[in-house]
């Protein structure tokens, strides 16, 4: 099912139609109206606005969730003209009957700017996806160009730690896992788990990697020669042997699941076709990126969508999960 939205406005500032709550979001305020919402489920693939004069504007659908509004998805922004304007999205977000319009214009002084590019003023909500342990995940293709180096690194929270696998990138259902990564067994271990292309394995189980559920950590695997290297925030947790070639297929990849789910949240998930190096590592983990970097295979910010923000448009496929606000700090791409 296709949805439409169309936004019709007596003007773009002090007597704007639309203002009925203002939301701040990752540094831009957005003008929302609460009073008339998206009234059916569907995917959002045009949108259309009448505005007064020439200026630019961002399209975004927020969502109520508890107590509090979730950004969902969004435009790139756009410059419209006077009179009517229509746009197809890039990437369709899937809308649910009871979701709400939001504007954001970046230069008008009443909607807020976008702040500096090299400055953070502090830590901002954000929407950050949140995996409920059950049957929550995203599915991508399998994001691996070759089989002899990569580098995976992403944000996670778990939300428990008790004595039950909860894996949360990697894939099962093949003739042998491809490289995964899980919560457990026991309570704060950290597992990896792979295989070479003969099927020998290559795994392990790493104690007292989490400090605690409910608790942001930065993970980085690198496969580099014969060798895994394991960083938590940024610092060298271990290194294990690897195989010289590991095993990986042409089908899919989840995040979120392997061969159980993961219960937590989750973002800015990265998978490069190179080991990075600790520098590397440490440098881009509390920014965004661009999507340009050299050895970029996949890059999910999940700040929103699923959307792969690298050049390779292997964007994800969301089955359950939910949007909630974080108060987290990542700077503007380097």
């Amino acid at each position: 099912m296709t949805t439409q939205v169309e936004i019709v406005q007596k003007t773009v500032r002090n007597d704007n139609e639309i203002i009925n709550l203002q939301i701040d979001d990752d540094s831009k305020v957005y003008s929302v109206d609460i009073n008339k919402p998206i009234n059916s489920d569907g995917n959002l693939n045009l949108w259309r606005i009448w505005v007064k004069n020439n200026l630019p504007v961002q399209l975004a659908i927020f969502r109520k969730i508890a107590d509090n509004w979730s950004m969902i998805g969004n435009s790139e922004i756009v410059h419209s003209t006077q009179g009517l304007n229509q746009w197809t999205l890039s990437h369709p977000i899937a809308v649910q009957a009871g979701d709400c319009v939001g504007l954001y214009y970046p230069h008008n002084e009443n909607s807020g700017t976008d702040k500096p590019a090299n400055v953070d003023t502090g830590k901002k909500p954000q929407s950050v996806l949140n995996f409920d342990g059950k049957d929550d995940y995203i599915e991508i293709k399998e994001p691996f160009e070759n089989n002899t180096y990569f580098t995976i690194s992403l944000w996670i929270n778990p939300a428990i730690l008790n004595s039950h696998f909860r894996g949360f990138i990697g894939k099962q259902q093949d003739a042998y896992r491809q490289p995964g990564m899980w919560v457990g067994p026991s309570g704060n271990e950290l597992h990896y788990d792979s295989y070479d292309t003969s099927g020998q394995r290559y795994f392990s189980i790493l104690n007292n990697f989490f400090e605690s559920k409910d608790k942001w950590v930065h993970i980085a695997w690198v496969k580099e020669n014969t060798e895994y290297k394991i960083y938590r925030n940024g610092e060298l947790f271990a290194i294990d042997p690897a195989p010289t070639n590991f095993y990986t297929t042409n089908t899919s990849y989840w995040l979120g699941r392997v061969d159980n789910f993961f219960q937590g949240k989750m973002t800015e998930v990265r998978i490069w076709n190179k080991a990075r190096t600790q520098d590397e590592i440490k440098q881009d983990m509390n920014h965004r990126l661009t999507g340009k970097e050299e050895g970029l295979m996949a890059y999910y910010p999940l700040n929103g969508d699923a959307s792969d923000s690298s050049s390779k448009n292997n964007h994800g496929t969301i089955h359950g999960t939910t949007w909630t606000q974080e108060n987290l700090e990542f700077l503007a791409p380097l």
